[in-house]
């Protein structure tokens, strides 16, 4: 009832009544105690009702440091309304901080992408039917967590892993939008189609998403550049839908062995090659920027303006590489440097 108001605002009685309240405490002498673990007694004091897991956001929540706490806290609050793994319905509903731990093992994988330390944060395998995932080691993240809280290197690197976490979501969520949504209709659409993508495109009642979906998902989207997501989107969602649909149902012929899983990694390397990024490679000398110039008939190749081989001019990707085109010489055009600085990634 006193709407958030600050300390500073309540009136005097209630000033005193906060004043006035004891608060008991232990002190534990580190000279009596040199064997002391804080975690440890953190864990002890919140045994029950609902004892607390080890590796768990409600653990790093409580020693892990304050400000990549609060950035994976903001992080969740601007996504949880439709990128969670568990929604808090009604007012008795216990928050496990499940949201919060599913962020902070994407922040996690996301820090160790280019690492040769623990190049494998997650491990992949098959189930007779159907794919599993699961984050290799979950003691591993307790361990950053410590390092951040202890190395302002680490610290900083983890806070971008957030910021790049962020950027992530935002790819999944242009994949999900394949048609116009009322502002007010986004929300609920973005829920949906994600548990339609997790659940292989068959409707369901009572689907409950698990976190191994999440990780599924970002196998397959982390790598891919942001224009190449939004210029493929409709074509990658339907991408996306059939290594789902494999992955949770794999066709008998693949059961045997570890034939679902090859054909698993088959799948995803494909898909990645689609929509990969080609590197630029050609450089073109004088004569065949000359002899391209000639065939261009001395017109840029993005606008009717005259070009000569002695104006400011640059090698023209005319399908651009962030958006698939390929670095062959049949994609390349001579331009002037300023409007193909301008043309960016447009075709």
């Amino acid at each position: 009832e006193l709407n958030g108001v600050a300390f500073q605002e309540l009136d005097e009685d209630l000033k005193n009544k906060i004043y006035d309240f004891q608060i008991y405490i232990v002190e534990i002498d580190a000279l009596q105690n040199p064997r002391f673990d804080p975690i440890d007694l953190f864990i002890r004091l919140n045994d029950k009702p609902y004892p607390i897991r080890e590796n768990s956001f409600e653990m790093w929540n409580s020693w892990a440091d304050v400000d990549t706490i609060k950035e994976i806290r903001k992080l969740k609050q601007s996504v949880d309304k439709w990128f969670f793994i568990k929604q808090i319905k009604r007012a008795n509903d216990r928050d496990r901080m499940e949201n919060e731990e599913l962020l902070t093992s994407l922040c996690y994988i996301e820090y160790y992408k280019d690492s040769s330390l623990f190049p494998k944060t997650i491990d992949i395998y098959q189930k007779t039917t159907r794919m599993n995932a699961r984050i290799s080691t979950k003691a591993r993240i307790s361990t950053l967590m410590q390092n951040l809280t202890e190395d302002d290197v680490v610290k900083v690197k983890f806070i971008n892993s957030i910021k790049n976490v962020k950027n992530i979501i935002k790819k999944i969520k242009y994949v999900l939008i394949d048609k116009d949504v009322p502002k007010d209709e986004l929300v609920n659409f973005l829920k949906n189609e994600l548990e339609f993508v997790y659940n292989a495109g068959r409707p369901e009642k009572g689907f409950r998403r698990t976190i191994q979906d999440f990780y599924f998902l970002w196998v397959l989207i982390e790598k891919i550049n942001f224009e190449m997501v939004k210029f493929h989107r409709i074509e990658m969602k339907k991408d996306i839908l059939e290594i789902f649909k494999f992955s949770k149902n794999i066709p008998e012929e693949y059961q045997e062995g570890t034939l679902g899983y090859e054909k698993y990694v088959e799948m995803i390397s494909k898909f990645h090659l689609k929509y990969k990024k080609d590197s630029r490679k050609i450089q073109l000398s004088d004569k065949e920027k000359f002899d391209l110039i000639k065939e261009q008939r001395n017109t840029s190749s993005l606008s009717s303006a005259p070009i000569f081989l002695g104006d400011d001019i640059e090698v023209d990707h005319i399908q651009p590489l962030a958006i698939g085109g390929k670095d062959e010489k049949e994609n390349l055009g001579i331009a002037h440097k300023a409007e193909n600085r301008k043309k960016g990634v447009r075709i």
